[in-house]
């Protein structure tokens, strides 16, 4: 599995993970003081590298991608089921 870490404008790591058919999101457990809740907040630049990297691994990890907009409960990955807690977790990234 590949990594990349990515740092927000206050310090937190974005660590995002990539194999066959899966692209994965962490947190740095060391950082977080609230598991349910996280915001990552990057600058610009930064920002637009971590977006080119996630359509770059995307298009490695599936072939004919064809990337929505999730924009609501129905759409793929604004939701997903989160096994450590048994229950569902969102992710939004704008």
């Amino acid at each position: 599995m590949k990594t990349k870490v990515f740092i927000c404008s206050n310090g937190k790591e974005l660590i995002v993970k990539h194999r066959k058919s899966a692209v994965i999101f962490e947190m740095n457990q060391n950082q977080i003081n609230n598991k349910y809740n996280v915001t990552y907040n990057f600058e610009l630049k930064n920002f637009v590298e971590l977006f080119n990297y996630i359509k770059m691994i995307s298009n490695e990890a599936w072939t004919n991608l064809s990337p929505k907009e999730a924009y609501s409960l129905g759409a793929d990955y604004n939701e997903y089921y989160d096994k450590e807690f048994d229950n569902n977790g969102y992710l939004r990234i704008h």
